[in-house]
């Protein structure tokens, strides 16, 4: 709009028009030559993570960058990450990023994100192979949603905070996780979410237990008694039972056509993280084609550990 303006009454656009604004209605602030458009949606973020913006190097491959990550993870253990989490929410405020879909792994951002002012929905992330030790995990879990409720204080606005369970990776995840979670969230506003597709190394683990993931996991030993179900990684969700719904299905950089299917059967989302996917090196992203058969795609930045902004 030439000679555009625009009136704000408390947090609601009241009116739009062009030439001078009436007199009388308050302070005027001259933004130049700009264009208003609506709050961006990120996706798929780790908060927590922002610590490590331009620290890691390309790596070789997935797992020795998590294997940097894992590091991280014990160096700062006991360490609250409240800056990390407030710096990653600041930084998307100021590339116009209102809204944040946030994957909690140490539970910090769990606990600081509802008091930030940013509309958010964070997700707790859980990870276990063994099935004799998902009762506990799950336990944990569900006590770390509700504590969302106490973490809402005197500057939380509770229409911008909702919450989701993501069992981490389909690497991470054993059947009985995935579809605990899946039936936990059943009636209630917890959304789903899964990092999916994301590696060849990945699809390799699950199809024959072999390559750079099975050495990462036997190493921590959290192997004991696991075996590869020898399909590709949603067939493998499909499988658990627990896709009876929509999930947000983070990556899905290698999908094959069975998969493909699956996702349109199931009306789930894929979040595509475009820069954190070139970081990585991976062959061209399959959006146009997804976008192609009426699957919604997203888009996410991934963590300042593998992106150098917001």
């Amino acid at each position: 709009i030439d000679g555009g303006w625009i009136e704000i009454g408390g947090s609601r656009i009241v009116e739009v028009g062009n030439g001078l604004p009436r007199a009388g209605r308050g302070r005027v602030i001259d933004l130049g030559n700009a264009a208003v458009i609506p709050g961006l949606v990120n996706a798929h973020t780790h908060l927590e993570l922002s610590d490590l913006q331009g620290k890691i190097p390309p790596p070789k491959s997935f797992t020795q960058w998590l294997g940097h990550i894992l590091a991280f993870r014990r160096r700062e253990a006991g360490k609250p990450l409240d800056h990390a989490v407030e710096k990653g929410v600041s930084l998307s405020l100021e590339s116009g990023t209102t809204t944040v879909a946030d994957i909690s792994s140490t539970g910090d951002s769990l606990r600081i994100l509802p008091n930030l002012p940013i509309r958010k929905r964070v997700f707790k992330e859980v990870i276990c192979l063994e099935p004799e030790k998902v009762s506990g995990v799950m336990e944990g879990a569900i006590r770390e949603l509700s504590s969302l409720k106490n973490a809402v204080g005197a500057y939380c606005d509770v229409s911008l905070l909702s919450a989701g369970l993501s069992p981490h990776a389909p690497y991470t995840a054993c059947p009985k996780l995935y579809l605990g979670c899946a039936l936990f969230a059943q009636g209630s506003d917890l959304l789903l979410c899964t990092h999916i597709c994301e590696t060849l190394e990945e699809v390799e683990f699950l199809l024959e237990g072999t390559g750079s993931f099975a050495i990462m996991l036997k190493a921590l030993n959290m192997l004991e008694g696991w075996r590869p179900p020898g399909m590709y990684p949603l067939e493998y969700l499909k499988s658990t039972g627990a896709l009876k719904g929509p999930w947000l299905l983070v990556h899905c950089n290698y999908l094959s056509g069975k998969e493909v299917k699956i996702i349109e059967e199931t009306t789930s989302s894929v979040v595509y993280c475009p820069r954190s996917h070139r970081y990585f090196g991976h062959r061209e992203h399959p959006f146009q084609e997804l976008l192609g058969r009426g699957i919604n795609v997203a888009l996410g930045t991934d963590s300042l550990a593998s992106n150098q902004s917001m």
